[in-house]
């Protein structure tokens, strides 16, 4: 495989020499920077627009809040989601319950 193939297949996943972070990622590490001070939950549905999306909750004095990441924070913020499907744990989202699919895969070496 020569650079320019190489570099035409993975175009749309590096942005800036960087992987592009979806929202399955970034439920996972606010609700893991979360557990270390609370109860924490992932919540898994549809956005208004009927794209699929993750975004983690804490338990903050008994209410659960809302979560994003912003840069290097968590923060509080607005819910995402129009419709929930399921919770699911930080385990359970490690170990791939999230399944929100990937578009495609490609396979960096010929």
């Amino acid at each position: 495989m020569t650079r320019r193939s190489f570099l035409a297949k993975i175009k749309n996943f590096f942005v800036e020499d960087g992987i592009r972070v979806k929202c399955r990622h970034t439920s996972v590490l606010c609700a893991y920077a979360a557990s270390e001070y609370f109860i924490n939950r992932i919540a898994i549905g549809k956005t208004a627009l009927g794209v699929r999306h993750a975004q983690a909750q804490a338990l903050v004095y008994g209410k659960w809040t809302w979560l994003r990441f912003d840069g290097a924070y968590v923060c509080i913020a607005n819910k995402e989601l129009k419709t929930i499907d399921k919770f699911v744990t930080l385990d359970q989202a490690v170990d791939g319950a999230l399944s929100i699919p990937c578009k495609r895969k490609i396979q960096l070496m010929d």
